[in-house]
Formats: C-alpha cells, structure tokens, sequence
C-alpha cells in the first residue's frame, strides 16, 4: 500500500516565509512524492512564488481574524481543520525552518513504527522540563505545562484529527479570544499541543526526549533546525549540538551545499537579513564538524 503523506507548516508573512524555498526544495529532494501544504495568515511575497515547486500548495489569509502573539503562528498549525488534509494517511506538523533529509528508514517508517509500539495516532517526543527557565510561567515545564516537542510531529489521519476534534475546537476558541495566556510565550504551541492529547485521552510522552513507552527520539530525524541558530546559547554549545545535530545530517547538508538548484535559492532568501544570518552561522559551525 502507498501510503500518501502530506507536510504542514504555518509560516508567518514576516522574515520566516522567506525560508519556504529552502524547506521545500529540500524536502523535493529528500522525498519527491511528498506534498507540502503551507498555510499564512496574509499573502506570500511574490518573490518568494518564483520559487515554488508542484509539490507545494500556499494556503493564504487563514486565521486572519486571530490575535496576533509571540507563538500564535507556532500554535495554529495545530489547528488547521482536518479537511485540509483530506486524502493523506499522514500529516508530518514541523517548522518552515526545517532542512530535511532522506534517510536509510524513511521518516515515515521511523514514526509508523512508533505510532505502532504505543497504539497512538501520533508520534511526538516529550520536550524540555527544566529549561529554559520561565517562572513567571512555571517553575517546571510539568503538570499542565508539559511540553510535546512540535517541530518533529507525525500524525494519522484522520484518527488523531477526529480523537483530538473538541480538544482543537476548544483551543481554536480560546486564542481566538486571546484567554488564558494563550500564545504568549515561545514554548505555548507545545504546551497546548499536550494539552490536546492529555484532554483527548491520549497518553503523553513522560521522560525528556522520548516518545510514549520510553524509547528515545533519534536527532537523525530532527534533519537542521535552522532555528537553532539564532539561540548563541544552543549553537555555541558544542556537546548539545552535537546531541541535536546528528553527524549524518552534517554530512548530508554537505551534499546539499553542492547542488546548484539549492544554491541559487540560498542566495535570493539570503537577501532576507534573518535567513541569511541563520545559513551563515548553520555553515560555519558545520564546519567545525568536517
């Protein structure tokens, strides 16, 4: 059976969109029979369209009546209705800054395999308990601050979409209405995503990094977060670096590097200030590890 598996992500109509190219392009050459679906709460820049490929589709002026906070982009990819992914058996949730990878196990197969040790209709690894600190929040991320790590989520449909349905409807509502510090704060998107599972009766992962039943997420799936350089903190740290950048993925952006197609979009998003600063500093603390 071939099963179809669509990406979903939210990118902001400010700096993130311009990394779209970047994560596209590489997930057509780690996987060119997945599809991508990018949902904005506005329109994409029009030079940013120039270099769409066919396996993406740009959802424009959703959640547009939604207030916006420090996280709500994060947050509403959590909350596209289900119909959107309407003829897909997989829905992979992950960053617009993401550089993807293909692997000896696909990304699928890994997650299938999870989903299948713990009965779940998703696959998500529990996130940071203890840092970084936020007291004015909490003084651990634990109890009903627990976290599910939301850049690297797999999820079957539609039995998560139709097990978590009142649990969405009811967070679509509250951030619709900005309660209960909905969105304020960088790490919410995690939060309520637990949230959703815990109030849908669905277990929830319960060590640091690991999914449901103890089995330890594999940085080789984690591919290059981008984002990870824009916290000196996190890349400057050469042990946690080499824990979260997996040295097959350092290899495999080598690679990339090389092909042409990849260049010329580096170059154009470069223009972007943020996009070019994340690359630069991606590349030079790559190679360090050659």
């Amino acid at each position: 059976m071939n099963e179809k598996l669509v990406v979903s992500t939210f990118a902001s109509v400010d700096d993130y969109q311009y990394f779209i190219p970047l994560f596209t392009y590489s997930i057509y050459k780690a996987y060119p029979d997945w599809k991508i679906k990018i949902f904005m709460s506005g329109r994409l820049a029009d030079e940013i369209k120039v270099f769409l490929l066919d396996n993406t589709e740009i959802h424009e002026d959703i959640f547009l009546d939604y207030p916006v906070r420090e996280s709500t982009c994060n947050t509403l990819r959590h909350l596209i209705p289900m119909k959107y992914f309407n003829g897909y058996d997989y829905v992979y949730n992950t960053d617009v800054d993401f550089i993807v990878f293909n692997h000896e196990m696909s990304h699928l197969n890994y997650y299938q395999k999870i989903m299948s040790e713990t009965n779940l209709p998703y696959a998500g690894s529990r996130g940071p308990i203890r840092g970084f600190k936020r007291p004015e929040i909490t003084l651990a991320w634990d109890g009903n601050y627990k976290r599910i790590c939301s850049g690297c989520l797999m999820l079957k449909y539609p039995e998560f979409y139709e097990r978590t349905k009142e649990a969405r409807r009811k967070y679509r509502e509250i951030i619709k209405k900005g309660e209960d510090n909905s969105c304020t704060y960088r790490e919410y998107d995690e939060v309520m995503f637990c949230r959703i599972c815990a109030e849908s009766g669905l277990r929830t992962p319960i060590e640091k990094n690991c999914f449901v039943g103890g089995r330890k997420f594999s940085a080789k799936y984690r591919d290059i977060h981008l984002g990870d350089f824009k916290f000196p903190k996190r890349y400057r740290n050469m042990d946690k670096m080499k824990r979260i950048l997996h040295e097959d993925n350092v290899k495999k952006f080598l690679e990339l590097e090389e092909d042409s197609d990849w260049q010329i979009r580096c170059n154009a998003m470069s223009q972007c200030e943020m996009v070019g600063s994340y690359l630069n500093k991606a590349r030079k603390y790559i190679n360090t590890r050659i």
